[in-house]
């Protein structure tokens, strides 16, 4: 937020405080306070979306700065790789240097053929040496980077079967040509024989390495291609229903909306549960596309049933637009009393009329009869009636403030996913074993009531009463590791 923000924002408080205080005494109202802490909030929450925006855009760069930093350390690693093949043919020729300049010096006479056969063992274990080299490096390497289109030039021969086949076959014959020619010169191939038996291993470990993970690479790209076409049709199939939701005008058509979505809700639930599942552990490795995918899905599925709850509590609670239900409901309270009153009224008029002549004077018995069985009706209910709309009226009222917290709650943003179905079956299995737990406990009961003294019973109430409390307190701490991870 820019100096000039922050200043008119101190000026405006600063302003609203000047207006109260030029007030007197007398003149200054609790309005007053409350218009200076509402603007007081209003400012605070706008400073608070200012720095969640700049802590948000502050992580978006570390994140961008954390890319950069890997590409700059994958073509680090290419070119280190390649700077050690270069020192290994470097040591190579130094190698080759030093066996020539020993080995002259006993062996004058033959000096050209023992420099050739040396040039050629130099030369077989510097290729020994590049392909130990660039064999462990492609064991190293992750699922991540198996990938055809990640393999440097040189690493490709290494890592198909038929190339490499070729070059196994090639160093093979160079050794077993130059053990009878290194032998008559007196030198020792121990060192080539390692690396040879070295090498082959570690070829038949990579290409078997480098197989199975294009192979699960494969089964990864068309597992997330299968989850990004079904999260696709999740999120398609929100926002259609939303649309379609937003469009319904008619109580009627918005309830039975709401009916085949609460239809729908367990197994709308129930596919997001196995997409998750079925995606877990990339969400564990916190694999962006699907963490963004899944977020996307979920934020829009809480929205659609957000938007449905209060579509249907608007159609449902809200009769009139300028009057709520619960107002409606707490103003008719007395609506038995004035029922009463009203037969009450009507009797009398009865009892006036039944002394004279009317044309409807054969109907005033039954109709007297009809009056004082609405009259029991309403004496049997009227205090039940009373006190049940005006506990409405506050229940109405409570649950208006305690959903504003709850949606806003819903609505907030995801950073954090996670699978819940172990959770949900484990506590579903234990709240069966506790049903059939208090199954037994009141057959027991019933059993030994009769059989067994009072002390008995209780003792053992007491036992099982400790049981529960244990298995509660379980329970929270499972909750407790839950929320931490």
């Amino acid at each position: 937020m820019s100096s000039d923000q922050l200043k008119d924002f101190y000026n405006r408080l600063h302003s609203d405080l000047a207006n109260v205080e030029r007030k007197s005494e007398d003149e200054i109202t609790i309005d007053d306070y409350k218009g200076i802490h509402d603007e007081f909030t209003r400012l605070l929450k706008t400073l608070d979306v200012c720095d969640n925006q700049e802590a948000a855009y502050t992580t978006e760069k570390s994140i961008e700065e954390l890319d950069d930093d890997l590409q700059r350390l994958s073509s680090g690693c290419s070119e280190l790789q390649l700077s050690a093949m270069s020192e290994c043919v470097a040591t190579a020729s130094c190698i080759e240097s030093s066996l020539i300049s020993n080995f002259k010096r006993d062996i004058p006479d033959d000096a050209r053929g023992f420099q050739m056969v040396a040039t050629q063992v130099a030369e077989l274990r510097a290729q020994l040496i590049v392909a130990q080299i660039v064999l462990k490096a492609l064991l190293s390497k992750s699922i991540e980077d198996i990938s055809e289109g990640r393999f440097l030039t040189t690493d490709i021969h290494y890592a198909q079967t038929e190339t490499w086949d070729a070059k196994e076959e090639q160093l093979v014959q160079l050794l077993n040509s130059l053990r009878l020619k290194a032998s008559a010169k007196g030198i020792p191939l121990d060192t080539e024989e390692q690396l040879m038996t070295e090498v082959r291993c570690l070829a038949k470990e990579a290409i078997e390495h480098v197989q199975q993970g294009l192979q699960q690479r494969k089964a990864r790209d068309e597992q997330l291609i299968s989850f990004f076409k079904e999260c696709s049709k999740l999120i398609l199939w929100c926002r259609k229903q939303i649309s379609n939701l937003e469009a319904l005008q008619e109580p009627d058509h918005i309830q039975a909306f709401c009916a085949t979505l609460a239809e729908s809700y367990k197994t709308m639930s129930s596919n997001f549960a196995v997409l998750v599942q079925n995606v877990y552990p990339y969400v564990r490795a916190n694999h962006q596309p699907v963490r963004q995918a899944l977020e996307e899905a979920n934020e829009l599925w809480y929205y659609l049933l957000v938007f449905a709850f209060e579509r249907l509590s608007k159609t449902l609670l809200e009769i009139h637009p300028k009057s709520p239900l619960d107002v409606q409901v707490d103003k008719y309270a007395a609506y038995p009393r004035h029922v009463l009153s009203f037969l009450d009224a009507l009797e009398e008029f009865f009892d006036d009329v039944s002394t004279k002549k009317v044309l409807f004077a054969e109907d005033i018995p039954g109709l007297c009869a009809r009056c004082d069985e609405v009259r029991m009706i309403i004496q049997k209910h009227e205090s039940s009636l009373v006190d049940g709309a005006h506990r409405f009226a506050v229940r109405a009222r409570a649950m208006r403030n305690a959903y504003t917290f709850l949606r806003e709650a819903l609505l907030t943003r995801l950073t954090f996913l996670s699978s819940t179905a172990d959770i949900v079956i484990n506590s579903k299995r234990r709240q069966h074993e506790f049903e059939e737990c208090v199954r037994e406990l009141k057959s027991w009961a019933a059993d030994q009531a009769h059989g067994e003294s009072w002390r008995d019973i209780y003792s053992k109430i007491v036992e099982i009463k400790r049981m529960i409390e244990r298995e509660n307190e379980n329970i929270e701490c499972r909750k407790v590791a839950t929320d931490t991870q």
